[in-house]
């Protein structure tokens, strides 16, 4: 059974936020699981956001190197920042501390036409399960708690830090 409550959150004149928080409880005895990582595609669960071709982007993860993909590296954040119809805009997907797996290994990538699978351009899946099933017994409850910022302009790693710290506060 899933409980989802989906949030808009102003963050200023050149960004906004979803705030996902949904919980998944079994109502019997279940095993979540994915399809293992077979050197191209695999790996991934849970939040998915993939956008348009045309999109030239980067990807920015809390270590601050810029990459075309990953999978898996583990952070607290992932920024896809590009041009788009001329303009430069972005979506950084924030990871809560209480979520499972955190910091998640996250599988993303940038643009299909230069190497990394036909449509799968412009990708970010916060892959939970990436190493593998979790098992949940009957009544139990796994939350996940994402924030998704779309923002105007290209986002530094400071900028994207710092939207994480004052999301989760004390973490």
């Amino acid at each position: 059974h899933e409980h989802r409550v989906l949030r808009h959150v102003p963050l200023g004149d050149d960004a906004f936020a979803v705030d996902w928080d949904v919980t998944l409880t079994a109502p019997r005895d279940a095993v979540l699981d994915r399809t293992p990582f077979n050197g191209l595609w695999g790996g991934y669960s849970g939040l998915a956001f993939r956008g348009r071709d045309r999109w030239r982007t980067r990807l920015l993860l809390d270590d601050g190197v810029e990459r075309d993909r990953v999978a898996p590296q583990a952070s607290r954040w992932c920024d896809l920042s590009g041009t788009a119809d001329g303009r430069d805009v972005g979506l950084c997907v924030l990871d809560h501390p209480d979520n499972p797996a955190h910091p998640v290994p996250f599988y993303a990538t940038t643009r299909a036409s230069e190497g990394h699978g036909d449509g799968w351009a412009n990708t970010i899946y916060p892959a939970f399960l990436w190493h593998g099933p979790r098992r949940l017994t009957s009544g139990e409850a796994l939350r996940f708690r994402y924030r998704v910022a779309v923002h105007d302009g290209t986002w530094s790693p400071d900028r994207c830090a710092a939207a994480w710290h004052a999301w989760a506060p004390g973490a």
